[in-house]
């Protein structure tokens, strides 16, 4: 198996468990987030369905111009909009279900498209925290990691509301 399918099954794994979660627990506690500087549950999702296709959309931009200028920080309007607890609000949990399970397909089409040279390219970042960063960063970081992270950060949020 290839540093690609590593991070892709990875990745396949990981939306797999955040679906399960979200068919198997009491959506009831969804919207709730654990203190006023936590996110719910369902604003943790929603960033995901936004940040994945975020990064992904960089690297295959970066495939195109390797020299364009990549990367968001934290104030990234888009960002922000995916956490708003109005936004969220309106969101369904099936909608962002079928939106993990879409963007599986579009990471896999990502990584066909990805060759081992790719991984080494540099481009500069609107973020001077990813500057000098390669594609194998945001795709470890930014992607693959990111997803567990947020995995993990769900659970432990569904976890304190419920107590």
């Amino acid at each position: 198996m290839n540093q690609f399918q590593r991070w892709f099954k990875q990745y396949e794994e990981t939306t797999a468990h955040i679906v399960r979660f979200l068919r198997d627990k009491d959506e009831t506690f969804y919207w709730i987030a654990p203190s006023p500087e936590k996110w719910s549950v369902m604003q943790i999702v929603s960033h995901v369905t936004e940040a994945i296709p975020f990064w992904r959309q960089d690297i295959e931009s970066l495939l195109i111009e390797p020299t364009g200028r990549w990367g968001r920080n934290h104030e990234h309007v888009r960002r922000l909009v995916a956490v708003n607890k109005q936004v969220v609000s309106q969101k369904t949990v099936e909608e962002l279900i079928f939106q993990l399970h879409e963007e599986v397909q579009h990471i896999e089409e990502m990584f066909q498209k990805l060759q081992p040279k790719h991984l080494t390219i540099q481009a500069p970042s609107y973020n001077a925290n990813f500057e000098g960063k390669t594609i194998a960063f945001i795709i470890e970081h930014l992607i693959v990691g990111h997803i567990q992270s947020h995995y993990e950060q769900m659970v432990r949020h569904y976890e304190e509301v419920k107590r």
